[in-house]
């Protein structure tokens, strides 16, 4: 109960609310109810003609869809900053939110690495639907000082991280480096397939 009254209070304050609060917590309650009586999912619309893939318990996709922009300050500032002519490094990309609104919505590349197969597999499916895979490279790894592999959780959506031992719901996953993978110049090779 907690959780839902936190959710409630972030929906309502969030900066795009404004004036239409009631509209945002119907969305809220009726992808929620439909959630306990189906397995959903949900396409809709997001920023200048981008679209996004809404399943159960992904909170990172559902925050957009409620509030249009759920990390509101850093989704402006990645918007108002980034160029076309950028290449955005989009490190733990999950399902995709900010590569897509680089690289959709901005229109620059970007390089995606997701180590979780499972969500390296919503973060291509986001990319087909915005048909933007020739901008965006996708990479199944984790990104960190030096190659080698490591455990990660795998059922925290959005808050997955390396796990200290080989327990239940984790994954182990290969680890790459940035220099390892891009080159200084960012190479157009990068995205060819």
């Amino acid at each position: 109960m907690l959780n839902i009254l936190k959710t409630i209070k972030f929906l309502y304050s969030h900066p795009l609310t404004k004036g239409r609060g009631l509209a945002v917590l119907v969305k809220f309650f009726s992808w929620q109810f439909s959630n306990i009586f189906f397995d959903s999912k949900k396409i809709f619309s997001w920023v200048n003609e981008s679209k996004l893939i809404m399943r159960k318990g992904e909170t990172s996709i559902t925050g957009n869809y409620y509030n249009g922009l759920m990390e509101y300050e850093d989704m402006m500032f990645l918007l108002h900053t980034i160029k076309k002519e950028n290449v955005f490094i989009d490190v733990g990309a999950n399902a995709g939110v900010y590569s897509i609104l680089a690289s959709k919505v901005v229109g620059s590349r970007s390089i995606a690495f997701e180590p979780i197969n499972e969500t390296f597999e919503r973060l291509i499916d986001n990319i087909n639907i915005n048909r933007i895979s020739e901008k965006v490279k996708t990479i199944n790894k984790g990104v960190g000082s030096k190659p080698g592999e490591l455990y990660f959780t795998n059922n925290h959506d959005t808050t997955n991280k390396v796990s200290k031992t080989n327990k239940e719901n984790t994954s182990k996953v290969s680890i790459t480096t940035l220099d390892n993978e891009i080159d200084t110049e960012i190479d157009a090779s990068l995205f060819l397939k």
